[in-house]
């Protein structure tokens, strides 16, 4: 019996709307770093995570 990895699709389905919402806004302003999105998605992450800020980064090497 094949034990799925990593089983993405009935996560996202499950928040669709919200995340090709956020896909679309990305896309339709051009600005895939920094931008209104990366600081609303980091100012929200670090309220999540109960944290004073938290910085966007394209990887865990990167980090």
């Amino acid at each position: 019996m094949p034990i799925p990895f990593n089983e993405l699709r009935s996560g996202y389905l499950a928040q669709q709307p919200e995340i090709d919402d956020a896909v679309r806004r990305v896309l339709e302003s051009g600005w895939y770093i920094l931008g209104r999105e990366v600081a609303a998605f980091e100012e929200e992450f670090a309220a999540w995570c109960g944290a004073a800020g938290c910085v966007g980064v394209n990887s865990g090497t990167d980090a």
